[in-house]
């Protein structure tokens, strides 16, 4: 069970909040994480044993906050100085209670996951990866080290974890399709004028993805479809098409599209490399433009946006950013 709780605050006390939360951060020991339509979310651990918490701060001014514990919530709006309205009850079905979903009810293996990273992100590319998890015995090995959800892990613990993946799986059993800025500018622009958005180009993305680990693969069981779980983005038909384009028949898969896929190992091994992929391409990006590449889309990604064009001419936002973002228009 989750416990949910939402108000709608104007601009200056967003930002009155926002610092109160990164003033609690030796407490909570948040982690600043991304979300598209998001100014910000943290997510960290309640004090005394309460659990795990989310805070996120809607572009349109919704505050919302989901906690793994009734306690681990009040504790928090206790120190935010927020009192939960008279007309307004504490939720706890707001949302799924597998909101941070655990690693269980997988089916059999040998099974594949597929994530994305870089969606919300102005900077920097698009990533999709696969991880193909053909035994038992490394299903144990990944639970072991505590594959999770991407979302739930700092970027550090997210390079450890994508090399052991790596490690236990085999190269051969992980997959990725990236897109650079550029590329993916020119790619959306096709997409724009076919009538098609980015949920085509995902499901595209991760077809080929797939494609690419079963043409790796060793020694497939005969006649026996192989199961591959994606988070779901869009309407199904979009990833059934992309397969068909990709010459991936239901003789070979079974799709099966799930939202808070992340509960599922595989796929959650899938986001792990996915973002550690994506961090690793921006570190990239930093080194080759000689500034910090900040992620997500916030006032702190306009400004480098801003100083980016100061420098180096308008021209530097196709080969560092996603130009579709509204953040564009800002620069």
């Amino acid at each position: 069970m989750t416990h949910t709780f939402k108000t709608t605050f104007v601009k200056p006390k967003q930002s009155q909040v926002h610092q109160q939360l990164l003033g609690f951060a030796s407490q909570y020991a948040w982690q600043t994480l991304t979300e598209q339509y998001c100014l910000y979310r943290v997510d960290g651990q309640a004090p005394h044993q309460q659990g795990w918490i989310r805070v996120k701060q809607y572009t349109k001014g919704t505050f919302w906050v989901q906690a793994q514990t009734a306690e681990g919530l009040a504790h928090l709006l206790k120190n935010l100085g927020l009192a939960v309205p008279a007309d307004q009850e504490l939720s706890t079905a707001s949302l799924p209670s597998n909101a941070l979903p655990s690693v269980n009810a997988s089916p059999n293996f040998p099974y594949m996951g597929c994530d994305e990273s870089g969606k919300g992100d102005y900077f920097g590319p698009l990533v999709t990866a696969g991880v193909l998890i053909e035994t038992a015995q490394q299903g144990a090995a990944l639970k072991a080290l505590g594959v999770a959800d991407s979302k739930t892990l700092n970027d550090a613990k997210i390079e450890a974890l994508a090399h052991e993946i790596l490690g236990i799986v085999g190269q051969q059993a992980v997959g990725f399709v990236v897109l650079m800025p550029e590329a993916y500018n020119s790619t959306y622009t096709q997409y724009q004028q076919q009538k098609k958005n980015l949920n085509h180009l995902l499901a595209k993305m991760h077809a080929r993805c797939v494609a690419g680990v079963l043409a790796k693969r060793a020694e497939p069981t005969a006649g026996v479809p192989l199961t591959v779980i994606v988070d779901q983005f869009g309407n199904e038909r979009y990833l059934k098409d992309s397969f068909a384009q990709q010459n991936i028949t239901t003789a070979a898969v079974t799709l099966i599209q799930q939202t808070k896929a992340e509960r599922h190992l595989a796929v959650a091994a899938a986001s792990i490399v996915a973002r550690y992929k994506f961090v690793a391409l921006m570190r990239e990006l930093s080194t080759q433009w000689g500034v910090h590449i900040p992620f997500g889309a916030n006032p702190i990604v306009l400004k480098v946006a801003k100083g980016l064009v100061a420098t180096h001419g308008r021209d530097v936002l196709g080969k560092v950013a996603k130009l579709h973002f509204k953040t564009t228009l800002q620069v």
